[in-house]
């Protein structure tokens, strides 16, 4: 369990709620313009999975000019008729490239605190993600070393699901 997301649950028992078939699909749309993962959960001797947790975005790759802000989309929809809804959420963002990889950010929606980062000018906008589910981070001013590969996940008591999405900073033409 990653720190963020520790306060989502309370107890090293799981509720009730958990005992059914669970599933996870992860989507990408033919023009590459969508990709999604969702949890869902089918209670035991049915065949109707119910979604429980959807992290999408709209971007699945993304260029962008050197020194401009980049927002990297990146959504999540949870049930609210589901018990774990009320559990609270965190939001963590990943870079990778190479092998390599480091956190630029991670929030906790339950106890609204971000988690301390080296990351200078990543941003998320707060009152949209607790409003919408927009946990779209956003890059203050894009460098070279900001191209790789990017990884949003959402954390749920006892689920994730997580969408990647590839960025390219162009240098200026001459």
């Amino acid at each position: 369990m990653v720190q963020w997301a520790a306060p989502l649950t309370h107890s090293a028992h799981s509720p009730i709620y958990l005992q059914a078939d669970w599933f996870s699909a992860s989507l990408q749309g033919l023009d590459g313009q969508l990709t999604m993962s969702n949890v869902m959960r089918s209670p035991t001797a049915t065949n109707k999975p119910n979604v429980i947790l959807s992290v999408f975005s709209r971007t699945v790759s993304v260029r962008s000019r050197l020194g401009a802000q980049v927002v990297l989309d990146c959504g999540f929809w949870v049930d609210p008729s589901s018990p774990l809804s009320a559990g609270g959420f965190s939001v963590e963002w990943r870079y990778q490239f190479r092998g390599k990889g480091r956190l630029m950010l991670a929030y906790d929606g339950k106890n609204d605190r971000l988690a301390q980062t080296m990351e200078k000018g990543a941003e998320l906008d707060i009152p949209a993600l607790h409003q919408t589910g927009n946990a779209s981070l956003i890059l203050q001013e894009a460098e070279v070393r900001h191209s790789g590969t990017y990884i949003c996940t959402v954390y749920l008591p006892y689920l994730l699901a997580q969408v990647s999405i590839d960025l390219e900073i162009e240098g200026e033409e001459r």
